[in-house]
Formats: C-alpha cells, structure tokens, sequence
C-alpha cells in the first residue's frame, strides 16, 4: 500500500496547481483497501491513530463496520461519512464478499 501511495503521489503532483492565485492539490488519491470490518487508507501525514508503513507513508482506518453499516471515527474526514461515499464503500464490501465466495 505504501508503494501504491508513492505513485499516487507523483499523479497527485503532476496534477498540481502552481498558479498564484489558486496554488494546491486538484487531485486527492488515497489507495487503501476494505475487508469484512473496515476501511485503511494510506497517508503521507502523520497523527496519533496512523501506523507507519515505510517511505513516509502511513495507513489508518477510516471507517469501521459494525451494526450493518459503516460509521466514522473521530479523525474520519467528513467526505467520507457522506450518505453517497459510505454507499459506496458498502456496495465494494459486497463486491468483496462476492470475491470471497468465488475464490473459496
């Protein structure tokens, strides 16, 4: 997941605003993966709750599933609590499922 990460991070770059009036990022990749309980997302920043990976990533879970539906925790960014986003994840924990049952 971290050499993943490092590769989105030369995307994220090539992608980058550098005009004066509106510098940053215009693109946001954050690979990470889903099983059964959760979702873990790479990070190039640090906190509390990210375990170290190496190269300066870092992966934390993002989300939780528990009572029939993904919740957020304290340091979830809003956008991925929002009603389409944990649809989203919820329709790939299926598809994961489905992968499960097919390759035993």
């Amino acid at each position: 997941m971290a050499r993943i990460k490092l590769l989105t991070q030369q995307v994220e770059d090539k992608y980058r605003d550098t005009t004066a009036d509106l510098p940053g990022r215009r693109v946001n990749l954050d690979p990470g993966y889903i099983d059964a309980f959760k979702l873990v997302l790479a990070s190039t920043k640090n906190a509390g709750q990210r375990i170290y990976l190496h190269s300066g990533i870092y992966a934390e879970t993002t989300l939780q599933y528990f009572d029939g539906a993904f919740h957020g925790l304290a340091h979830t960014y809003p956008d991925y609590l929002w009603p389409q986003t944990l649809a989203f994840f919820t329709s790939l924990r299926s598809v994961y499922f489905d992968q499960l049952r097919r390759h035993g």
